[in-house]
C-alpha cells in the first residue's frame, strides 16, 4: 500500500515512486548532495541529487548480473536520463569519465510539476515499468 507523503523535491518523489521496490533505499551523503539507490534482486535505479534535493545531477537504471563466482554486480550497459528534449534516454557503457566529462550532454533536471511528469514518463518507458507483470 502506498503511503501518502508530501512531495517537495526529487528525494520525496523517488521515495514514494519506488516504495514498492524497496522499503529502505540506500542513501549516501556527499559534499554536494546525496546519492540514492533503489534496487531489488534484478534491477536498480540510482540518482544523484544536489544538497537541496531539487536538482537531479544524474539518473540511471540497470540490471544486476551474476559474475563467474555468483556475486551480484551491475551490468556494463545502463540507461541514463538525458535532458535533450527528444527521447530523454541514452544507453552507456559503465564509464564515469565519458559521462561526467562530456560537457555537451545535460543530465540535470530541476524539480517542478512539468519535470516530474517528464521523469515519470522516462521511468515508465524503461525497465522500471514491468517485470513479471508488476512495476519493475
Amino acid at each position: 500500500m502506498t503511503s501518502k507523503i508530501e512531495i517537495n523535491n526529487w528525494e520525496d518523489y523517488f521515495d514514494q515512486y519506488f516504495e514498492f521496490l524497496i522499503s529502505k533505499p540506500v542513501k549516501k551523503q556527499h559534499n554536494k548532495g546525496v546519492s540514492i539507490t533503489y534496487a531489488n534482486e534484478e534491477v536498480y535505479v540510482w540518482c544523484d541529487l544536489n544538497s537541496e534535493r531539487n536538482l537531479i545531477n544524474k539518473l540511471e537504471f540497470g540490471r544486476f548480473v551474476k559474475d563467474s563466482n555468483g556475486h551480484q554486480e551491475t551490468n556494463w550497459i545502463k540507461g541514463v536520463f538525458i535532458n535533450d528534449g527528444l527521447n530523454y534516454l541514452n544507453f552507456l557503457q559503465t564509464s564515469f569519465d565519458s559521462e561526467y566529462f562530456d560537457k555537451k550532454t545535460n543530465y540535470t533536471i530541476s524539480y517542478n510539476e512539468g519535470n516530474r511528469l517528464l521523469i515519470e514518463k522516462f521511468l515508465k518507458n524503461t525497465l522500471c515499468n514491468r517485470l513479471d507483470g508488476k512495476r519493475i
